[in-house]
């Protein structure tokens, strides 16, 4: 599988109380408010906000298409659609984190003494670039946390006793908490209009280090009637791979030879996350009706194997533009989170014309064509609809895509970069397309687009 730069070269950051753009779709933050309360309605939904400004708060309502809660795990928005948050809290394992003033210890290193089946002590310079360090501190055998907690000199106590260094100088605390692990996520990721995101949907340990990038692929996902139905299963496999980490790590002894506690190889890549189950996934390459898996199985999965719909959609670099073979591209420059890219694995003009004509039942702007033509092929005529005609000349796509030579092959690439089908021919894209807009083509680009061009958030003061 070849992998370059990371595929959402669309992201941009955003700084301060402002507005940025995402492709066509205007974005605008706010700082200083707080979500009260929603309502549901069948076609929209209207959020009461508190805006704080030179210590007065004004109330406003926000009327939206859709709401997404990304507002932690104690937030507004799943408590009041009643969502449980199924789990546990592990109250027998305490860490101590905050951030300390470190003199004599080198700012270009983690370091670490002990281990918490007994006691440790972590200290990781922070992006300040001074003296400040991140501490972790506890173990099993750490006693009272609240008296570590409350008293400073019985915590450097523990740090002096633990790390046995007495060239260290430690410093003030800028912070510290009491962390305990929960293990905790919904059962459904939205309910009508409203979604959940990220911690206000599941949380756990850090370890393993998987809550940013399964936040953000909750985020990315595309398809909002199957939200749920794709999210949960690689969530719950997250929750269950994350904990497994976690008890090697609080049992595990520093002298131990088990070194698998460390280890982030692997499934924790997240490279192998998938969706072949999904009721919407078509794949005719498995099945000639097109069905993926019935039941969940692996949704970490493992990278390698022929590349499957469901799966993480593949680059491919060195594909060069039929009419101008000086220029180049790759498919991660050309996928987008706003439409579908419908990539035509041919060089056939009598499957591709066919092809543009099913792909006119979609919305305007929720499909892209791109048509990949296998190395040493003559360039084709200029097809109206198609965006680009590319060579593969490296043979990085037909290999990738598992395409074989003298074949014609439609892999349909969703906007969150997943594969949402590989048909063989002309036939299965019309079954695809054919489905209503409730599924396939009901795209959060397309609903993205929609709140844009057609009916602007409303938002009112009340008298």
């Amino acid at each position: 599988m070849i992998e370059g730069p990371p595929r959402f070269t669309w992201a941009r950051e955003c700084r301060n109380d402002s507005t940025c753009s995402l492709g066509e779709v205007r974005l605008l933050w706010e700082l200083a408010t707080e979500l009260q309360s929603f309502e549901q309605f069948p076609d929209h939904v209207v959020a009461h906000i508190i805006k704080t400004n030179s210590n007065a708060e004004n109330a406003e309502t926000v009327c939206c298409r859709w709401l997404i809660g990304a507002d932690g795990a104690k937030g507004v928005v799943r408590k009041q659609l009643g969502l449980a948050f199924q789990g546990e809290t592990r109250d027998t394992e305490h860490l101590l984190v905050g951030d300390i003033h470190v003199k004599g210890l080198k700012g270009n290193y983690l370091h670490m003494w002990g281990d918490f089946a007994t006691k440790a002590v972590s200290l990781r310079p922070t992006e300040s670039g001074d003296d400040n360090f991140m501490l972790v501190a506890g173990g099993r055998d750490q006693g009272d946390v609240q008296k570590l907690i409350n008293d400073r000199e019985a915590f450097l106590k523990f740090i002096h006793d633990v790390t046995n260094r007495t060239d260290i100088e430690f410093g003030e605390f800028s912070w510290v908490s009491d962390y305990r692990a929960n293990i905790r996520m919904v059962d459904k990721f939205g309910v009508g209009r409203v979604f959940l995101a990220g911690d206000a949907a599941h949380v756990h340990s850090p370890s393993g280090g998987q809550g940013m990038n399964s936040s953000v692929q909750d985020a990315a996902q595309s398809l909002l009637d199957t939200y749920s139905e794709e999210r949960v299963p690689v969530i719950a496999e997250m929750l269950e791979q994350t904990t497994k980490l976690l008890n090697k790590t609080m049992s595990v002894k520093r002298d131990a030879d088990d070194t698998s506690a460390w280890d982030r190889r692997g499934a924790l890549l997240q490279l192998g996350v998938n969706y072949r189950w999904s009721s919407i996934v078509v794949d005719e390459r498995i099945s000639p009706t097109g069905g993926g898996r019935t039941n969940p199985s692996d949704a970490y999965g493992e990278v390698g194997g022929e590349i499957r719909a469901g799966d993480r959609a593949p680059d491919a670099p060195a594909l060069v533009h039929a009419n101008d073979v000086d220029k180049s591209t790759s498919l991660f420059q050309i996928y987008g989170a706003s439409y579908h890219t419908v990539l035509l694995f041919t060089a056939d003009i009598d499957v591709i014309t066919p092809a543009l004509d099913t792909l006119t039942r979609y919305p305007a702007g929720t499909t892209r064509c791109v048509v990949i033509l296998p190395a040493g092929t003559c360039p084709i005529p200029a097809v109206s609809g198609v965006e680009y005609v590319l060579l593969d000349k490296e043979g990085h796509a037909y290999m990738g895509y598992a395409v074989p030579a003298g074949t014609s092959t439609v892999v349909i690439v969703r906007p969150d970069g997943v594969i949402g089908g590989i048909v063989l021919g002309v036939e299965g894209l019309r079954r695809t397309s054919q489905i209503d807009g409730k599924s396939r083509s009901n795209t959060r680009g397309e609903k993205r687009a929609q709140m844009v061009t057609e009916r602007p958030v409303e938002r009112k003061t009340p008298e």
